[in-house]
């Protein structure tokens, strides 16, 4: 493999998803072999895993290999889950496309996981804008309309916050009922 060639790629691709998702998703081969998009994800986590090293004067050395391995996981499970929900709201592609376009909308992951500290903003900022990229991405990998497309990409989150304030009630009612029975 050669790395001066691996890391061109990454970066005009990560320019063009991060500058260009229009035009980058309009024009995108999704039969491209799975090689690309891993490649592209792992050199993502990389960098993330590097800043947060440096950035935490190398307390957080272990990040270079979790980040990869997290983003990896997260293009492969959120894009099955996506995929779902674009078929929910008559979406017309592949299983496969919908994981690799998953997979180059992690771009945003450089980022959201790379900074420590004031991480919190800079990753809700960007995942705002992998949203906004899940949407256009949608829209090319599965002939949706915007609306449609933005239904199929925000109903994971939806589902996933009303079972998360369920869980959390239910643990902050288990605690009271706890501490007001002398368990804690």
């Amino acid at each position: 493999m050669d790395m001066k060639k691996t890391w061109e790629e990454f970066a005009a691709t990560w320019k063009a998803v991060m500058g260009r998702p229009e035009e980058f998703f309009a024009t995108w081969d999704p039969a491209e072999g799975w090689q690309k998009v891993i490649v592209f994800n792992v050199i993502c986590g990389l960098i993330g895993g590097l800043l947060t090293t440096v950035l935490t004067f190398f307390f957080g050395i272990g990040a270079i290999v979790r980040y990869p391995l997290s983003i990896l996981a997260m293009t492969f499970v959120g894009g099955v889950v996506l995929f779902l929900c674009f078929k929910l709201f008559g979406g017309q592609g592949g299983i496969e496309p919908t994981i690799k376009m998953m997979g180059y909308t992690q771009a945003v992951r450089v980022f959201s996981i790379g900074v420590p500290f004031i991480g919190f903003p800079i990753g809700f900022l960007a995942s705002l804008y992998q949203i906004w990229l899940l949407i256009v991405g949608g829209r090319a990998v599965h002939g949706l309309d915007t609306t449609r497309a933005a239904l199929a990409v925000l109903l994971p989150a939806i589902v996933f916050g009303i079972f998360s304030l369920i869980g959390t009630l239910l643990f902050g009612v288990a605690m009271m009922t706890s501490w007001h029975m002398g368990g804690g």
